[in-house]
């Protein structure tokens, strides 16, 4: 091993590993009777990070304003984009595409069959990484079906899709 330092083999790995535990058990049990300024961190010295974050939440829910619109408005407006492509996704696999609201909706088109979305996932996954990450998707989305999960985890895919 000529990448190493001449005398670099005096400790062992594993002696030096021992050192360091037992330097940090001895710290950790009699630090506070040897010295007690260093037990406890000075209140003094701590930063008010949960109050400076709360008042700049509440002053971005409550006042902040880009002129024409607010922050709260400006979020709702994103959230509102982000929802139309989950909403589609969501329908294409969990919920299927619907008309009407609530419990007055009515089913237009039904999602895509378990079969359909294993074989698309095992697709995704030969063009992306070959068959064993093919296998891999196939594998797991066996699993969530035959454990009951499919729903939820359909849901939980649209909201990562």
């Amino acid at each position: 091993m000529r990448w190493r330092q001449q005398g670099a083999e005096r400790w062992p790995g594993w002696a030096a590993w021992a050192l360091a535990i037992g330097l940090f058990m001895a710290l950790w049990l009699y630090c506070a009777d040897l010295f007690p300024w260093a037990a406890d961190y000075p209140k003094s010295l701590r930063i008010p990070a949960a109050r400076w974050i709360t008042a700049v939440t509440k002053w971005l829910l409550n006042d902040a304003t880009f002129g024409i619109f607010t922050f709260s408005e400006f979020t709702r407006f994103i959230a509102a984009l982000l929802d139309v492509p989950y909403r589609f996704v969501l329908s294409l696999i969990s919920t299927g595409f619907l008309r009407g609201e609530g419990s007055q909706a009515v089913q237009i088109l039904p999602p895509l069959s378990w079969v359909a979305v294993i074989g698309c996932g095992a697709i995704l996954g030969q063009r992306a990484g070959g068959r064993r990450l093919a296998a891999l998707v196939v594998g797991c989305l066996a699993f969530v079906l035959v454990f009951g999960q499919w729903q939820s985890a359909m849901v939980t895919l649209a909201s990562i899709l």
